[in-house]
């Protein structure tokens, strides 16, 4: 078709889509299909133009474009519609109809948009894009340490943005500014830390394939609001220049919790976050997505069906209290943050705070990942045989890299723990209500079932066993409150459960009969946190 006007300029002039001296911007012509011209003679031409430029892509069978949604930073992925398609071919190249008397400007239909962008052209010729990252990434390639700078990689399919990153001259100065960067918060345990380190190197170990099985779920907890469980996320999303994309905690129906998650996953941002989710998180979509192998099948309205690479994706969830299946919980790592009372955050220069300051010298943070995990490459990729996690390749590498290059805790010590209370409705009743508790600043405080009724009601948690239509009925939720205060007490009077204390008493009141009898009551404490060992 180029060969058919050797003067655009005059052409262009000849049938009104110019005047005499205007500029003429030169695109390639295409034919439209009809006659002799196919569909796929068109998708070829069109498409072959569209590669060589990187604005479009193949993903998962879906042709997609990337661009930024109102309000956002970084561009996302969108699935290209038809309506949209015809401007967008216009935008790269002048289309044709051939007629009688030879090819005349031609206007692409709705429908020939859908058929071009159906048609198997789409996925033989478009560059495929597996992942969004805004940072450079590490990768092994053929066991080489290797830097993916900023641009399309044809091999890893990725789509790399953000400035190149500066390491540190030594590996103790990129062990200070990744530690750093948890310094100031609290942790339950030592193995708390390990995790939380370990979150921060997760998405490179990930993405760069060091990592080659499953990575858990991210789950931020803590013992009290604002804690800065949200902000503990934002600061690793934002060592590796990115944002993270927030899943709406919706039930059921149109907007449900795996429609939201699934519009999340065709964004393509890697990381994804269930921002302070409360109850009890139950999906086989999020738990499949954990360990699925190759592609992955994602819906959304008006969308259709796309497959998404699940190695490209890190999911975090933030919450003071969930409740979750086994299956869940086996592929979850818990990082426990404890509330500091009167804390402030750092301020660094220009009054910056640490979300500011990393976001400001990003290469330098990322650098320090960076510096980590070369470091651990050039040991031979070491690791230990730690099998208490259902993600034994995670669990491994990450243990050794925080017991002998951060010289912190192994990395699952006081897991179990936290995985246990989420499976069990019981135990996470019991710390939501702890909470609640120490935020009504009733520690201390001996109280009756209803009192801890009212204190549920007035407080928004669940009582299990309390349905919908049973929710006003004070005696049969103090009954349930009795049964599970039994269940967790057995034959014992005190309960302990992380960074608290439930002692059980039993007094004598007289009711409005006048008869006395025994009435259980309960009192919370908090528990005094373990003073590291001299020496250690």
């Amino acid at each position: 078709m180029s060969n058919q006007f050797d003067d655009l300029r005059q052409f262009a002039r000849d049938h009104g889509m110019a005047e005499e001296g205007d500029p003429i911007i030169v695109k390639p012509n295409v034919l439209l299909p009809g006659g002799r011209v196919r569909i796929l003679d068109t998708a070829r031409a069109l498409f072959g133009i569209l590669a060589d430029k990187k604005v479009w892509f193949c993903r998962g069978g879906a042709v997609v474009i990337l661009e930024k949604d109102p309000g956002q930073i970084l561009p996302v992925v969108h699935v290209l519609k038809p309506a949209k398609a015809r401007s967008e071919f216009e935008e790269y190249a002048d289309l044709f109809v051939q007629n009688k008397d030879g090819p005349v400007p031609g206007v692409m239909s709705e429908d020939t948009a859908k058929a071009i962008l159906e048609s198997s052209m789409a996925k033989q010729t478009l560059p495929n894009l597996s992942g969004l990252i805004n940072c450079p990434l590490a990768i092994l390639r053929n066991g080489e340490f290797h830097i993916l700078p900023a641009g399309y990689d044809a091999r890893t399919g990725y789509y790399v943005t953000g400035p190149a990153a500066t390491e540190p001259a030594s590996l103790e100065q990129a062990v200070a500014i990744i530690t750093g960067i948890i310094a100031e918060y609290s942790f339950q345990t030592p193995g708390d830390i390990s995790r939380a380190i370990a979150s921060i190197l997760t998405p490179m170990l990930k993405f760069g394939g060091f990592i080659k099985g499953f990575v858990p779920i991210e789950v931020v907890e803590a013992n009290d609001s604002q804690t800065g469980k949200g902000y503990f996320v934002l600061i690793r999303c934002a060592v590796y220049g990115e944002q993270p994309t927030y899943v709406a905690a919706k039930k059921g129906g149109v907007g449900s919790l795996d429609e939201s998650f699934a519009s999340a996953l065709v964004k393509g941002r890697p990381f994804i976050v269930f921002d302070n989710f409360r109850g009890n998180l139950d999906s086989q979509y999020l738990e499949s997505l954990l360990t699925a192998q190759g592609q992955f099948s994602v819906r959304i309205p008006h969308a259709g069906e796309m497959y998404i690479d699940p190695s490209r994706y890190l999911v975090s969830i933030t919450s003071n209290g969930m409740q979750t299946t086994r299956d869940m919980a086996k592929r979850s790592s818990f990082i426990r943050l404890e509330k500091q009372n009167n804390h402030h955050f750092h301020r660094f220069n220009d009054n910056d705070d640490l979300l500011v300051t990393i976001r400001k010298h990003q290469p330098m943070f990322l650098g320090a990942v960076l510096a980590v995990i070369r470091q651990w490459h050039q040991l031979g990729m070491p690791r230990t045989n730690e099998n208490r996690h259902s993600f034994v390749d995670w669990a491994q590498i990450n243990d050794w890299i925080v017991q002998n290059l951060f010289d912190e805790a192994p990395l699952l010590d006081g897991h179990a723990d936290a995985q246990n209370r989420v499976q069990d409705s019981a135990l996470t009743f019991a710390r939501l209500l702890a909470i609640e508790v120490n935020n009504r600043d009733q520690l201390g405080t001996r109280l009756s079932a209803t009192e801890i009724f009212d204190i549920c009601e007035n407080g928004e948690i669940s009582i299990p066993g309390l349905g919908e239509k049973q929710s006003d009925n004070q005696d049969f939720g103090k009954k349930l409150i009795g049964k599970i205060m039994n269940k967790l007490f057995g034959n014992n009077n005190h309960f302990a459960m992380e960074s608290f204390i439930i002692t059980r008493e039993s007094e004598k009141v007289v009711t409005l009969a006048g008869n006395t009898q025994e009435q259980k009551k309960y009192t919370f404490t908090q528990a005094e946190k373990q003073k590291p060992a001299e020496g250690a």
